[in-house]
């Protein structure tokens, strides 16, 4: 199975096994009959049953050790090698298998015997209520178990009044089907009367039983995520008191609309959670006019219970048990009896499935808005409509898609390592059909590779049940011209980009005329001025472009025009950039346009890309990603179109990232190359800053009078005020690292006016100003003044945290927690420390790791 190992606690294996077996020749002894016997024997080798108990014995240890306080206790128990050989704990876990209703109700006295003898040495009023806490997960989760479900069914048409009664109230804790089953069983029962009737009155099988609903069977396991999506459904108009009667759930095929509205549909039907059952429906009625599924084999093609209006009065009077409003002479009959019927229901809920593939989608809107007051309507649709509330789904968050994953492959008994499930998550966007789908191969015998290879298909089943109903909607439209235009970018893109690409000009209207018809067919996403399309519609929309060659070529070729005139317009000489946040908008496509050079061989290109590339590596934290890739252009040099881009390379991301992580060695060998480079040239400002970064080396090396001697060089090559202002800065740290603290005072100082004043005529460089306040910060620190080291260091922090930069944010945030530390902030210096440590070992940075983990230890053992 998919290995949640990371977020999950596990149990050791023998245990389980030890414990399964005990289980097993419970079941045999309670068993009514040879037929069952021989049945529950066959649990011994049946992987399903195997499977089912080891999860369920696995949630309720990691729910006992989530839930219960005594946290000593809980160690003690989940880690005792003899517990489960304890009579009493044997006696115990014979009660969960046979009747573990009577687990479920703490404040009956069944269960109270002593466990004395689960921890002899700890007082057994600690004890028990532990031990009978942990059991009662484990009766929870045992409930639940599909393959015990019927011997509970044979056992409770054995009981006697009072046992049935108990498994009455244990009926909530059951899954949808098995819970509808065993009140189905219950009302077979001669004592039925009896046992349905509470002794204040009032009855035991839950009131949503009585509500008319024609809700199909749900086709997935456990719900996953999406409950601030549930919560607004029910909150904006499912709400008795909401002034909103209608909904609308819209996304691309397979992200989840359907299960969606069924889901909150079911939990009005039977959750006991106050926020459904205090404010129920009378009916549920669920219309739908879904044509096609897609399964694991292909596309298939279903009978549509719903095809036009006339349909779904039908269905509502069919749900309702009005045969009058099926016998009306004339349809105007027909829908003066459907309004009396709905009006006459308290709180009825309508929902329409697929609502885009009725046939008389006006007279549906007309009808709609003609139901009386109390009715509520949802409806679910590719194309977004106008609702009161619209939800627009996209793919599952990163945990949600995780466990999804997990939930199915447990299922399908398909093997997926972590790694392969987070590319399946990237392929899909997280897109829950897909996600399924994907397993549901893996389950059939096909390889990762080649599930992976039909998710970027636009010939596939996946493609053609998301996709491609939707663009045969927009074909030669500009709607299609502008999807087609932003499927070139890895990411995200602007709107002045997509009207280049896209060839639209200045015409603004047909943009938004195009942008509008997109986003109505859930193609599109839109966020603060900026748009992108899911994984899997740009993978469908990039293999339906590359079917023509001559016309892929054409937007390519736009594309890559648009982003080296981007790139010569707001970044600075050699890639390095001041304006961060720009740079944070688009390092993915200049990141994912550099990949694709690679793979085309276009050196020139890929050059062109570097020096940016590299620098928004260097923001976002990737130094090893980036070093890569500069170690790539290294190789490539025959093909480099200046040699100064080489310079760059030796100097920045291979000499002085390389320092940074402790490989000086490395760092000095690229850095002496560069030297060669600039003297050869003539170039004193690359020979400058080659000595500087020299510096740096020799600095990180211990090695400070070669440090100084290289800062010396640096400063009498020196030619701009900003070289004078870098070389100043380096002159402080090196201050710094001998102890000088006041005569590094000064020098940041210096560094940081002279910065101040140099760029007045333009953007600061606020990477080299808030990398001066963290060093500001920390000597300050050392000189003993809190207030102001504390204020520096913060503004750095936070600056860098924003704004990108993990290496001088990992550095800026180890100080903050010395100067916590020395303030007696134990428990934030700690944070701080842990985030720092996070971030350094992220970034490869060797040298500083030990410090920031023996700030830990220290802290931690305060």
């Amino acid at each position: 199975m998919f290995d949640l190992s990371m977020f999950t606690r596990f149990i050791p294996k023998k245990v389980m096994d030890e414990v399964k077996d005990r289980v097993v020749d419970i079941l045999i002894e309670v068993s009514p009959d040879d037929k069952w016997r021989k049945l529950v024997r066959s649990f011994r080798s049946d992987g399903a049953f195997q499977n089912a108990f080891v999860e369920a014995l696995k949630r309720a240890v990691e729910r006992f050790a989530e839930e219960y306080e005594d946290k000593d206790l809980v160690e003690a128990i989940t880690q005792s090698i003899t517990f489960w050989d304890l009579p009493s704990v044997q006696k115990a876990l014979r009660t969960v298998i046979t009747r573990p209703s009577s687990y479920l109700e703490p404040e009956r006295k069944i269960l109270y015997q002593s466990f004395a003898e689960v921890m002899p040495t700890i007082p057994v009023e600690r004890v028990e209520p532990a031990v009978q806490y942990f059991m009662r997960c484990l009766a929870e989760e045992v409930i639940n178990i599909p393959q015990l479900f019927p011997l509970y069914q044979v056992q409770l048409q054995k009981a006697t009044l009072e046992q049935a009664r108990e498994m009455v109230l244990a009926l909530h804790d059951l899954q949808l089907e098995q819970r509808q089953s065993m009140i189905a069983l219950l009302q077979t029962i001669p004592q039925n009367n009896l046992l349905l009737a509470a002794p204040g009155g009032s009855s035991n099988v839950p009131e949503a039983q009585k509500i008319y609903h024609s809700l199909p069977r749900p086709d997935y396991g456990t719900f996953v995520g999406r409950e601030d999506e549930l919560n607004k459904l029910r909150d904006k108009v499912l709400a008795s008191k909401s002034k909103h009667y209608a909904a609308s759930i819209d996304g691309v095929g397979g992200v989840g609309k359907s299960t969606l509205a069924l889901e909150i549909a079911y939990r009005y039907l039977y959750d006991k959670d106050p926020r459904y059952a205090d404010d129920p429906f009378s009916a549920i009625i669920w219309v739908s006019a879904k044509q096609t599924v897609l399964k694991s084999k292909g596309v298939v093609i279903q009978k549509r219970a719903v095809a036009t209006l006339d349909d779904i009065i039908r269905e509502i009077a069919l749900t309702l048990n009005r045969e009058d409003i099926l016998q009306a002479s004339d349809a105007e009959k027909q829908h003066e009896l459907v309004m009396e019927a709905l009006e006459n229901q308290t709180r009825p809920l309508l929902i329409i499935d697929n609502l885009e593939t009725v046939d008389e989608a006006e007279r549906v809107t007309e009808f709609i808005h003609d139901l009386p007051n109390q009715v509520k309507v949802i409806v679910t649709t590719r194309e977004r409509i106008d609702t009161a509330v619209a939800i627009r789904l996209t793919g599952l968050p990163g945990m949600d898609a995780l466990t999804l994953l997990h939930q199915e492959s447990e299922k399908k008994q398909v093997e997926l390592l972590y790694e392969d499930a987070l590319e399946l998550f990237k392929r899909t966007g997280g897109i829950p059909l897909a996600l399924v789908w994907s397993i549901g191969l893996l389950g059939l015998g096909h390889s990762i590779e080649h599930v992976i290879a039909k998710l970027g298909s636009a010939k596939g089943d996946l493609a053609r049940f998301c996709f491609r109903a939707s663009l045969e909607k927009i074909s030669g439209r500009p709607s299609h011209l502008l999807l087609n235009a932003l499927a070139l970018f890895p990411h995200d893109a602007s709107r002045a980009a997509l009207m280049q690409i896209a060839k639209f000009g200045e015409d603004v209207f047909t943009f938004e005329e195009a942008k509008a018809e997109l986003v109505t067919l859930s193609l599109i996403n839109e966020k603060s001025g900026r748009y992108s399309l899911l994984p899997l519609t740009r993978a469908y929309t990039l293999d339906e472009l590359k079917q023509e060659p001559e016309e892929y070529n054409s937007y390519y070729d736009r594309f890559v025009t648009f982003i080296r005139a981007m790139l010569s317009t707001v970044s600075e000489e050699y890639g390095y950039w001041f304006d961060t946040a720009v740079l944070m908008k688009e390092g993915e496509n200049i990141r994912g346009l550099a990949q694709e050079a690679l793979v085309q061989n276009e050196y020139e290109l890929f050059f062109d890309l570097l020096t940016s590339l590299c620098h928004y590596l260097d923001v976002l934290g990737a130094w090893n990603e980036m070093i890569d890739y500069a170690r790539k252009g290294v190789a490539l040099e025959t093909f480099a179109p200046r040699r100064t881009v080489l310079e760059f390379l030796y100097i920045y991301p291979l000499g002085w990232a390389l320092a940074q992580q402790g490989k000086i060695d490395e760092a000095k060998q690229y850095l002496q190359r560069a030297l060669q480079l600039a003297k050869r040239s003539g170039d004193k400002r690359w020979e400058c800053r080659t000595q500087m970064c020299l510096g740096q080396a020799y600095r990180k090396e211990g090695d400070l009078d070669k440090a100084a001697k290289a800062y010396q060089i640096a400063l009498s090559l020196a030619e701009s005020k900003s070289e004078v202002m870098d070389i100043t800065s380096e002159l402080g740290k090196l201050s710094r690292d001998q102890g000088k603290y006041e005569e590094a005072l000064t020098q940041f100082d210096a560094a940081l006016k002279t910065l101040e004043g140099e760029f007045e005529h333009r953007v600061v460089d606020s990477r080299l100003h808030y990398g001066i306040l963290a060093n500001l910060g920390f000597v300050t620190f050392k000189l003993g003044n809190i207030e102001d080291a504390r204020a520096y260091l913060t503004q750095s922090w936070n600056f860098f945290n924003e704004r990108g930069g993990k290496g001088p944010g990992g550095t800026a945030l180890y100080r903050l927690a010395l100067v916590e530390e020395q303030a007696g902030n134990k428990e934030l210096a700690l944070h701080y420390a842990t985030k720092a440590l996070e971030l350094l070992k992220i970034l490869g940075m060797e040298p500083e790791i030990p410090d920031a983990e023996a700030l830990i230890r220290r802290l931690t053992n305060y």
